[in-house]
């Protein structure tokens, strides 16, 4: 029983750190390169459509 119960500690300490981790990368608080399309040269294609009437062009809105 004991055994069982180290087990079991020990793998929700191990997601806990994951999802810490996943947490701060994902609101950048560990800081990591992120790209533009600038970096790769790529002009940015604004449609004239916005079907949903949400503020965004359809485009951006596939590409999200």
């Amino acid at each position: 029983m004991k055994r069982r119960n180290i087990i079991l500690i020990i793998t929700l300490t191990l997601i806990a750190i994951v999802a810490i981790i996943w947490i701060l990368y994902k609101f950048n608080i560990i800081p990591h390169k992120s790209y533009s399309d600038k970096d790769f040269h790529i002009t940015t294609y604004k449609s004239n459509i916005d079907k949903d009437n949400d503020g965004i062009d359809d485009q951006t809105d596939i590409l999200r």
